[in-house]
C-alpha cells in the first residue's frame, strides 16, 4: 500500500481561504465539497460570461495541519492549468513548507480513491444524503404516489466551510431546508394513513 509521503511530488498545499472567493460566484462556479476533499470548475451556464480560454478544474483533498487547522491538498497539474489571473490568486494562498497530523483518515480516503484509483473507499456524507433522499423519493412514489422530498438535492448543502460553531450551523441549516422544511405535506398524510398514524397539525411537515 503506498504511503502518503509517496503522493507529496503531486500535490501543492493552499489555505482554504482560497475556495472563498469562487463560493460568493455560485452563479459561475461549481463548487462541491465533502468531507474528504471535492472538486470546484466553472458552470456549463457561466462559459458564455467568461473569456474562452478561462475553463478550469480543480481537484482537491482536505489535508491536516498539525496546528489543527485544515488546507487544501490539490494537484499540480490543476494548478498549473489555470488562467494566469487565477493561478496568481491561488499562489497567495499557497503553503510553502506545510507540517502535517500524522493521523489524518479524510485524507487518506481521498488519496486512496483519487490517487490510488480504489472505488471501496466509502462515500462522504453529502453524498449520501443525495443517495438516500433520490431512494426514499423513489420509494415513496412508488407505493404512494408521491415522492418525500420537494427537491432530490440542495446546491448550497456543503461540508462546513470552517471549523467553527457558526459554519457548523450553517451547513445544518442548509440540510434542514432539504430533508426537514423540504418535505412534502400531501406524502405525509398518505404515510401517515397508511401507517395508522394520527397527525395532529397536518399542515407542519415536521415538529421537533
Amino acid at each position: 500500500m503506498t504511503e502518503i509521503r509517496d503522493y507529496e511530488p503531486y500535490l501543492a498545499y493552499f489555505d482554504r481561504n482560497a475556495l472563498s472567493r469562487y463560493r460568493s460566484l455560485s452563479h459561475l462556479y461549481a463548487l462541491d465539497e465533502d468531507d474528504m476533499g471535492g472538486t470546484l470548475e466553472i458552470r456549463d451556464s457561466a462559459t458564455l460570461l467568461i473569456e474562452e480560454d478561462a475553463w478550469f478544474e480543480i481537484r482537491f483533498g482536505f489535508r491536516r495541519l498539525d496546528d489543527g487547522r485544515i488546507c487544501l491538498a490539490v494537484f499540480h497539474k490543476d494548478i498549473k492549468d489555470l488562467p494566469p489571473k487565477d493561478r496568481q490568486l491561488w499562489e497567495a494562498d499557497r503553503i510553502p513548507n506545510p507540517c502535517f497530523q500524522t493521523d489524518d483518515p479524510s485524507f487518506y480516503r481521498w488519496a486512496q480513491r483519487y490517487m490510488e484509483g480504489s472505488w471501496e473507499i466509502e462515500d462522504g456524507p453529502k453524498t449520501l444524503v443525495h443517495r438516500y433522499v433520490l431512494l426514499i423519493n423513489a420509494l415513496t412514489r412508488q407505493i404512494l404516489g408521491e415522492p418525500l422530498f420537494r427537491a432530490a438535492n440542495n446546491t448550497l448543502i456543503n461540508y462546513p466551510v470552517a471549523e467553527n460553531t457558526d459554519a457548523y450551523h450553517k451547513a445544518h441549516l442548509e440540510l434542514y431546508r432539504l430533508v426537514g422544511d423540504g418535505m412534502r405535506n400531501k406524502c405525509l398524510i398518505a404515510l401517515a394513513q397508511r401507517c395508522g398514524v394520527v397527525l395532529t397539525d397536518s399542515s407542519k411537515t415536521l415538529i421537533v
